[in-house]
């Protein structure tokens, strides 16, 4: 700095244009040669740097995006400013060696602008940084991505402080202490700024949820695709196209369920009950073992139950009817289900394939089917389950079962129509067979 002072200084001394030294016109010439010096170096370091030093950095891949490209040049054009405002600075003593009120105003100016390109130099840093660990996918769960967020704020913080402190002429130290006794005040005023900073930390570092994961908040109404996590919000993509805007700290004070293992694993769960009418339940008989002996599989079930129930009469000597080991047609079908499911190409079989029963209600007797589909994706998932259900729901009418169903009037009607057919249908066979007898 003082190379390039005596330089300017002995460049002004060489003309002798009659002006007097100290007077106001000799201190506006020596300034207007100092902006014009500043001018043409601003120029010069603007081509060094944002043409040549860009054009460098734009043959690194990630630079070579038109959105990096913004970033590194808005850098760079911070760096120049402020360096620029800074031999300003340094240079405002030549026009003005006595100081003054014109001299103490233009340095006011100056160091307001330097504090300014300071700090959005610093916070442009901080921005681009960030960009580029969130482009790439080793650093993108980082912790450090909320740290440089919660640097920034931090930036802005000081530039707030430094600036106050130039206007109104108070030492920084001063500034401090006095926002030590107001410790108590700060920490209500940016309470959800510290609470995000430490959950949006928490949530990176535990493994909890990343950018990306399909997650659910139950109570929260929040269902979607994770798409940025900040130091004061975590942004969330609906199904719907939705985007919801919750707090970080809501994720690590509630209950979260996350789907990318279930992504990941490319296995889903499906576990839906069917509600069986109690009143339809009953001993398998010759009758519906004859017509479910048409089926092959049910006949191997069924064949296995008859020699499994048979064996188990015989060691414990049962042979009356009120103590000997039955099968019944909702046995059957569950150990149909189970058949089913073993033998669908749908079905993950790395998975235990389950049929049970839960405890009655008065909506029937709930017999609950879980297995795993070998696909995550959703409407592949739902179309295995729609498809097996479908089924299921189809035969079990072959049992003589019944599903539940809530009396409506649509319903009653059909079921007094059906009941009556049956009726009529009983009555002509026992007359047919009267018929014969006689």
């Amino acid at each position: 700095m003082d190379d390039i002072r005596a330089l300017l200084l002995k460049f002004i001394t060489s003309f002798d244009l009659g002006i007097e030294h100290g007077s106001f016109a000799y201190e506006m010439l020596v300034l207007g040669i100092v902006v014009v010096f500043l001018a043409l170096l601003d120029f010069i370091l603007r081509l060094i740097f944002i043409k040549g030093l860009r054009g460098l950095l734009g043959k690194i891949p990630w630079f070579s995006s038109s959105t990096a490209d913004a970033r590194s040049k808005k850098v760079l054009s911070k760096l120049v400013s402020l360096i620029i405002t800074s031999i300003f600075i340094g240079l405002l003593t030549l026009p003005f060696p006595d100081g003054g009120a014109v001299y103490a105003g233009l340095l006011l100016i100056a160091r307001l602008c330097q504090t300014y390109f300071f700090f959005t130099f610093l916070i442009s840093v901080i921005d681009t940084g960030r960009a580029w660990m969130l482009k790439q996918p080793q650093y993108r769960d980082n912790p450090t991505v909320a740290l440089l967020q919660a640097f920034k704020v931090l930036a802005i913080f000081l530039g707030v402080l430094v600036v106050i402190s130039l206007l109104f002429r108070i030492d920084m130290s001063t500034i401090f202490g006095s926002l030590a006794a107001l410790s108590a005040v700060l920490m209500l005023i940016f309470k959800d700024t510290i609470l995000g900073f430490v959950a949006s930390i928490q949530l990176t570092g535990s493994d909890m949820v990343h950018v990306g994961d399909w997650i659910t908040v139950p109570g929260k109404d929040v269902d979607g695709d994770v798409m940025e996590i900040s130091l004061t919000t975590v942004k969330v993509k609906g199904f719907d196209n939705s985007m919801y805007t919750i707090p970080p700290y809501t994720l690590v004070s509630n209950t979260v369920q996350n789907w990318s293992h279930m992504q990941r694993s490319n296995a889903r769960l499906c576990a839906r009950a069917i509600y069986i009418d109690i009143s339809s339940i009953r001993n398998v008989d010759d009758k519906l073992i004859e017509r479910l002996r048409r089926s092959g599989m049910v006949s191997k079930v069924m064949d296995q139950l008859i020699a499994e129930v048979a064996e188990e009469n015989s060691k414990q000597s049962l042979t009356d009817d009120l103590t000997q080991v039955r099968i019944t047609n909702l046995g059957l079908f569950r150990n149909y289900v189970l058949k089913f499911l073993e033998g669908s190409d749908a079905v993950d079989h790395n998975y235990a394939v389950m049929c049970y029963q839960r405890p009655m209600t008065e909506m029937g007797l709930p017999l609950f089917v879980r297995f795993f589909t070998k696909t995550s994706n959703w409407n592949m998932h739902e179309t295995i389950a729609a498809n097996t259900f479908e089924h299921l729901m189809a035969v079990i009418s072959y049992f003589d079962l019944k599903i539940y169903q809530k009396i409506s009037a649509n319903n009653l009607s059909s079921s007094t129509e059906t009941e009556l057919e049956e009726m009529l249908t009983s009555k002509q066979e026992q007359s047919s067979e009267d018929d014969t007898k006689e």
